[in-house]
């Protein structure tokens, strides 16, 4: 999908956002209430994700693990944080009920916004998200970052997202 959407972008010259969303913790859901509690609360986290992006284009996908990643096509950087940050404060207001327990859990997101040029591959953009993921898990969790050509000098698109939520 990505990379479709990748190559579209590239000839018609358009945004793509990706969020890589992470759920913070979840291992402790698995150890403190099982394995049937974290399967049932990452199900109602992929159904509030989804249920966040409604357009046609919009992409939600379980990336791995307690991962999803989240393609954007035409979202401009402007409105790229404020669709991150919504859905990241949609996830904190969850009450999961999961087999006898209420569960309530936090997603930490790395996000990216860059118009793909033709030297650039698709696996750049999941790089940059997965960069800006690490930056707001280790800025304490629960917040969405935004990668930062700044930060991250080795990157050269001029593209890029330049600031940091």
């Amino acid at each position: 999908m990505l990379a479709q959407e990748w190559g579209r972008a590239i000839r018609q010259k358009y945004p793509i956002t990706l969020l890589l969303l992470d759920i913070d913790k979840f291992k402790k859901v698995n150890d403190t209430y099982g394995h049937l509690a974290g399967d049932e609360s990452l199900a109602a986290v992929a159904k509030a994700i989804d249920s966040s992006f409604n357009r046609p284009s919009d992409v939600v996908a379980r990336y791995g693990g307690e991962e999803f990643v989240v393609i954007l096509p035409y979202v401009e950087r402007s409105n790229a944080g404020r669709m991150a940050e919504q859905v990241r404060s949609c996830i904190e207001r969850l009450s999961i009920h999961a087999d006898g327990f209420e569960i309530k859990l936090t997603v930490s997101i790395g996000q990216v916004t860059l118009i793909p040029v033709d030297d650039m591959i698709p696996r750049e953009i999941i790089a940059r998200a997965d960069q800006a993921l690490y930056k707001a898990k280790s800025m304490g969790r629960n917040r969405v970052c935004t990668y930062s050509s700044r930060e991250n000098s080795s990157h050269k698109n001029s593209s890029d997202e330049n600031s940091t939520h």
